[in-house]
């Protein structure tokens, strides 16, 4: 959808590229031909689904993960600490239909070159990151934290002065800390940074006196790199 909403920007890119195979605008199969760049969005959950993330992959020159899903495996990686099959039996009244294991990253079966953080993605992002491709350039790749935006722009700390817990210290920036902007805690929809400390972050919460229960359910919500053993 942040795609579609591109209007004008997409309008832009269309001038240079051709869109080959888009599920939400057409019903035409997935070409068998070679592509110059895949956007895919999603957590892989099956085996059908892996196996068409390799033929993607082998297609294309150019491998972009859209969204938090794609990048970590998103909320639905949540299940990946339960035995298989016992979220999907709560969940739906006829299991036996849904065809559902463990969700991860596109990254798990295969090579990524790019990755477009958050739940949704960042439309700037996107855009940067197409019109880079077409310019055959490398995509900016964000190298700071929700956190370090928050303070760029001046923002209270939620967490020092509100005691809400948030994953900004550790979480992906690019996003200009919309959520903390808006006196919202950081959720880590964007994932977890490279260099950062989770566990740093996870003893200031419990020197804070936090509950482990409810540290243990902010840790996990988005990805397997929050996630921490029951105790």
């Amino acid at each position: 959808m942040v795609l579609v909403h591109l209007e004008e920007s997409l309008l832009e890119v269309l001038k240079y590229a051709e869109l080959k195979y888009f599920r939400m605008v057409s019903d035409d199969d997935l070409p068998n031909e070679p592509l110059d760049v895949a956007v895919v969005e999603g957590a892989v959950t099956n085996e059908e689904e892996a196996i068409m993330i390799k033929k993607i992959r082998r297609m294309s020159k150019f491998l972009v993960a859209a969204g938090a899903c794609a990048v970590t495996g998103g909320l639905n990686a949540i299940k990946n600490i339960s035995p298989e099959g016992e979220v999907e039996s709560t969940v739906y009244s006829s299991p036996e239909h849904v065809r559902s294991g463990k969700a991860f990253g596109l990254n798990e079966y295969v090579n990524v070159d790019a990755y477009l953080y958050g739940c949704p993605i960042d439309r700037r992002e996107l855009i940067n990151t197409l019109m880079s491709l077409v310019m055959r350039v490398p995509p900016y790749i964000p190298g700071l934290t929700v956190c370090m935006e928050c303070k760029m722009n001046g923002n209270e700390c939620v967490f020092l002065t509100r005691g809400e817990l948030c994953l900004g210290p550790v979480t992906v920036g690019g996003c200009s800390a919309l959520c903390p902007s808006n006196g919202v805690a950081c959720e880590g929809c964007r994932g977890v940074l490279k260099g950062t400390n989770p566990k740093g972050l996870e003893l200031a919460w419990t020197n804070a006196e936090i509950s482990p229960d409810l540290i243990r359910l902010k840790l996990r919500k988005y990805s397997d790199v929050y996630q921490v053993p029951a105790r």
